[in-house]
């Protein structure tokens, strides 16, 4: 009894207490740039994180970096100068990035006639007088040879007029914002953007003071997981965001559509391909920092990863803990609800959503005991009668939320319709809506499709089984339920006559379901869930999607198979009987063929040579099909190589100029970029001189050091393997030097085709941690090249056809089916030894035989 007292007075005080008070200070007037926190504010995102966050407009005279570190403002937003700042001692810890790629660019009007860089000399520039701020600017005008000296610097008055009358020339803006202005008005212009000279910076930080997060990381952790679903729901809302800014937070009098085209060009800039919301790569950070030195803005060295708050580390309050230690807790699991959560034959849970919640419970050190339903509608009874704590794997509803709280979504699927196989596609769901629609009682689905269509004509049964039979006896149109459940159960139980017909527009944000008087562990999860990897989500489904289905025995199947046999042995019967009578006529036939070979033997010797040269004439074609795909490769290889070289070579010749313009060049630091510059100058040449042996035409046989000559194949195909983040190991043996006679070109052919399948298969099927194993030793007279990845290997039938001609499992845009058929062909008749082909523990293993 005094323990339930104790909870329950934990979880009124948690309900009733005052808010903590923070503050924001913005990085400039209201506009979308910051509708990610007034999102968080206005859905109560925040309130749930018991914060009550003030927003501050920025006004001339604000230093926001000082502001934050001496506790004026709790937390800020920055340029990309707060990398400097740092490294002059700032007390600051950078929490996310609002843009992945900045939106700052300059632009010119089109009738100015200035379409380069160079064309900026004796212009009207206007930008901030911030030669820091400026950075990216400053390094894009000096990679083409402009400094601020070759133009007139006016003072920004952050007015697209000033431009638009030929006050100035050329301009400093957002994309996000000036050109939409310039657009509505029809005037033409043209862009100057860093990224597209190699200065990609983040922009817009969000940060907070690192006394702040040391002493109280909680506070922080709660203000950046309300924060990113604020910017979640901005993005995926942007029509209901912008007329919310243009309402309440429009100090700047824009007008709706101008929010819309902000918020989409936004969008872009923020969301990335496998990249969340906010998230900061310190190796970015890293090339960000490198130009500020090359330019001698930094002197202090530092630590990037201590500009950067580990979010992967969960913060939970006092409350929070204390009610995890005291608190046992009841799962309410369905028994077969496959494949996203079911009870296995020895009793314990599995699925996708078990399995995901194993890591938030292990995450959380959770005391847990699980409760098994058959029916769903108890599952949720168990809930409102708190017979049990949560429910795994169900979504958020009006009514549902009446009695429970629910968890951010951990995962989206939508919610599909399965009809007869004769059905056509149904490419929108409301022209259905008339036809009867089977769907679980009170299930996710039906809520959800309720909401959504309100007229619907609902068939209500008990389990997916029921709904799946309804619509193969015809009598409901289709049966309802989310995609990968349909797609298991029509395959399980045998339904071979259903299909997936299409989606119903609704989605199932699965989340999970907590008992109503349970915030305290509601706030605990939503934080546990912020510090799971996504793609560690992705390889439980990924796990599921090759589910085994038991197997049913399909006698009409049966009877079908012996009924075909019995007509085969009746077929070779009669079959029998003509054959006999053929045979007679076959011996007369044969004396004739004799004839006829005998004719041809006479010719044979010179259509054996003809046939020779003919197939000489493929191969050779087949060769430089598979050496030009290879060429291809190689300069794709070559051009990530040359980026980063290229990109210091200029931002160091800019570094030089740069200092030089504000007076603070010194010998030493122009030999430090100079002898950098020369560095990379020879990485170059180096590159071209591996590039020219390769494209040589020679046919020579030629001794080489086998080592040496790998690791320049190796380093052709570096850059691309680091820029994807593939790990290499290399075991090159060099202490005991390989002397080989060999077609050097041929062997790098193989060699790179082999390392790009494998940065391929990599890349697609997104690994954890990808590695790739190379090693080369001697054994038996022979040299022993192995190329192994760890990406789970090739399929057994595939296994057979690789080193098939044009056989390739690439899109036929990328792949051309020759590159592994040559490396074959090169390594076993030009260089007589062996290429093969096998599956280990990790995933597919090469291997090169060479003789000594």
């Amino acid at each position: 009894m005094l323990k339930l007292v104790l909870l329950c007075f934990l979880c009124i005080t948690t309900l009733l207490a005052e808010k903590e008070k923070v503050s924001l200070q913005l990085l400039w007037k209201h506009q979308f740039e910051f509708a990610g926190f007034y999102m968080a504010k206005e859905k109560g995102f925040y309130d749930e994180m018991n914060l009550d966050v003030e927003f501050k407009e920025f006004h001339n005279g604000v230093n926001i970096t000082q502001d934050v570190e001496k506790g004026i403002s709790t937390f800020g937003v920055g340029y990309p100068k707060l990398i400097l700042e740092k490294s002059e001692g700032a007390n600051i810890i950078l929490l996310n990035t609002i843009f992945q790629t900045s939106p700052h660019i300059l632009i010119a009007l089109k009738q100015s006639g200035i379409n380069t860089i160079k064309d900026f000399k004796n212009k009207k520039i206007m930008m901030e007088n911030d030669a820091i701020s400026n950075a990216p600017f400053l390094s894009m005008l000096f990679s083409q040879k402009v400094t601020l000296e070759d133009m007139t610097v006016v003072k920004a008055s952050f007015d697209i007029y000033d431009l638009i009358n030929q006050k100035v020339d050329i301009f400093s803006a957002y994309s996000s914002n000036e050109l939409y202005t310039l657009d509505s008005l029809g005037i033409e212009y043209n862009v100057f953007d860093p990224k597209e000279f190699g200065f990609d910076f983040y922009n817009a930080f969000i940060f907070t003071s690192k006394t702040l997060a040391t002493k109280n990381p909680e506070l922080v952790s709660r203000f950046q997981h309300a924060t990113k679903k604020g910017w979640e729901y901005a993005y995926t809302h942007i029509h209901e965001t912008a007329k919310l800014i243009e309402k309440k937070y429009n100090t700047q009098q824009k007008s709706y559509e101008s929010l819309v085209y902000e918020g989409q060009v936004m969008k872009g800039l923020s969301l990335k391909k496998d990249i969340p919301f906010g998230k900061i790569e310190v190796e970015k950070l890293r090339r960000i920092k490198d130009v500020y030195g090359l330019m001698g803005f930094i002197n202090n060295d530092f630590d990037l990863h201590s500009l950067v708050f580990d979010d992967s580390i969960l913060y939970l309050s006092e409350k929070e803990k204390k009610f995890i230690q005291q608190t046992p807790i009841t799962i309410s699991i369905s028994e077969d609800f496959k494949p996203i959560s079911f009870q296995n034959d020895d009793g314990s849970p599995s699925g996708i959503a078990t399995e995901y919640w194993e890591f938030l419970a292990k995450k959380l050190n959770l005391n847990v005991e699980y409760k098994f339903d058959s029916i769903f509608t108890k599952q949720l009874k168990t809930i409102q009668k708190k017979e049990a704590d949560l429910l795994l794997s169900t979504a958020k509803t009006k009514q549902r939320e009446k009695y429970a709280l629910f968890t951010d979504t951990y995962i989206s699927f939508p919610i599909s319709i399965a009809t007869k196989n004769n059905q056509n596609f149904i490419e929108n769901f409301s022209k259905v809506i008339d036809k009867k629609i089977a769907v679980g009682r009170n299930f996710t689905a039906h809520k959800l499709l309720a909401e959504k269509y309100p007229n619907l004509n609902f068939v209500f049964v008990e389990n997916i089984k029921e709904g799946l039979q309804l619509v193969q006896n015809e009598q409901v149109f289709g049966f309802v339920e989310m995609k990968p459940t349909l797609a298991y159960n029509i395959t399980k139980l045998g339904f071979d006559e259903i299909k997936i017909s299409g989606n119903t527009g609704a989605i199932f944000n699965m989340s999970i379901m907590v008992r109503k008087d349970y915030p305290l562990l509601q706030s605990a999860l939503n934080k546990a869930i912020q510090t799971i990897d996504k793609k560690e989500l992705q390889q439980i489904i990924k796990s599921y999607q090759n589910f085994k289905i038991e197997q049913t025995y399909n006698y009409k199947a049966f009877f079908i198979v012996l009924a075909i046999l019995c007509m085969l042995i009746l077929f070779i019967i009669f079959k029998q009987y003509y054959l006999k009578k053929a045979n007679k006529k076959l011996q007369l036939l044969v004396s004739q063929k004799t004839k006829n070979l005998e004719d041809l033997n006479k010719t044979l010797e010179e259509r054996i040579k003809k046939a020779i040269k003919e197939n000489s004439k493929k191969d050779a074609i087949l060769y430089q099909q598979s050496k030009n795909a290879q060429m291809g490769e190689m300069i794709g290889n070559i051009a990530h190589q040359w980026r980063q070289p290229l990109s210091l070579i200029s931002t160091a010749a800019s570094g030089i100029l740069a200092q030089k313009e504000f007076g603070i060049l010194t010998d030493e630091k122009e030999n430090q970029a100079l002898n950098a510059i020369i560095e990379k100058a020879t990485f170059l040449s180096t590159t071209i001189d591996t590039f020219r042996d390769y494209i040589k035409e020679k046919k020579e046989l030629t001794e080489v050091i086998l080592q040496e000559r790998l690791e320049k194949d190796i380093n052709i195909v570096k850059a691309s393997l680091t820029n994807n983040y593939i790990i290499l190991h290399k075991e090159l043996n060099k202490s005991e030097p390989i002397k080989i006679n060999l077609l050097a070109g041929e062997l790098s052919q193989v060699v790179i085709n082999i390392l790009n399948n494998a940065k391929d298969v990599l890349v697609e099927r997104k690994v954890e941690k990808p590695t790739i194993y190379f090693t080369v030793h001697k054994k038996n007279n022979q040299a022993i090249i192995t190329v192994e990845d760890n990406a789970g290997g090739i399929q057994d039938d595939v296994l057979a056809k690789i080193f098939n001609p044009y056989f390739t499992t690439k899109h036929q845009s990328l792949g051309t089916g020759l590159g592994l058929y040559m490396s074959k062909e090169i390594i076993e008749k030009h260089l007589n030894g062996s290429l093969t082909a096998t599956n280990t523990n990790r995933g597919a293993l090469f291997t090169i035989v060479l003789p000594l």
